[in-house]
């Protein structure tokens, strides 16, 4: 049985598979931003969770 590591959240698997693609999106972002590949693909999936919240809201305006 493995043992956890100090401070990983529960649930989240660091093995996940990505495309090859993104892998290389994630390795130019990684380098022009200076952070890790967690701190990228987080950054990046909080964009999209407040684009889709903007999108939202102006379907809901008009």
């Amino acid at each position: 049985m493995r043992s956890k590591q100090k401070g990983a959240a529960e649930g989240i698997s660091k093995g996940y598979r990505l495309r090859l693609e993104t892998h290389r999106m994630v390795q130019k972002l990684k380098s022009k931003l200076n952070s890790s590949k967690d701190e990228v693909i987080s950054r990046a999936c909080s964009m999209l969770i407040e684009d889709f919240r903007q999108k939202k809201n102006k379907r809901n305006i008009k």
